[in-house]
């Protein structure tokens, strides 16, 4: 079984800073924040949705609302799904290099 499939089946959810919950907190649009959080828990139950790999071992979970938001992540371990950063389509290329920063910062064990 892959990383990812196991990742699947975990249900504990972290985040690596404390920025992904800035972000969130601070989108304008308490819709999207509502929309954002429940695609959260739905990761966190154990179904990742619509989500691609996207370089090295970084993958994006995406929303499919507003302007395409995207929540980066790593899977660490068989149990932890790591919340790396987010954006959406506008600063994508942006958001996929500080979350390969981040992943790179964590390393292969929390």
């Amino acid at each position: 079984m892959d990383t990812l499939t196991e990742c699947r089946r975990c249900s504990k959810l972290k985040s690596s800073s404390h920025g992904l919950t800035n972000w969130l907190d601070e989108l304008a649009d308490k819709r999207v924040q509502i929309r954002i959080a429940a695609r959260l828990r739905q990761a966190e139950a154990g179904s990742l949705g619509d989500w691609q790999a996207v370089e090295g071992d970084v993958s994006e979970m995406r929303v499919h609302f507003g302007p395409g938001y995207r929540l980066y992540f790593v899977c660490r371990g068989r149990i932890i799904l790591v919340m790396l950063n987010a954006g959406d389509k506008s600063t994508q290329k942006r958001d996929i290099r500080r979350a390969l920063k981040l992943a790179s910062e964590l390393g292969e064990v929390l």
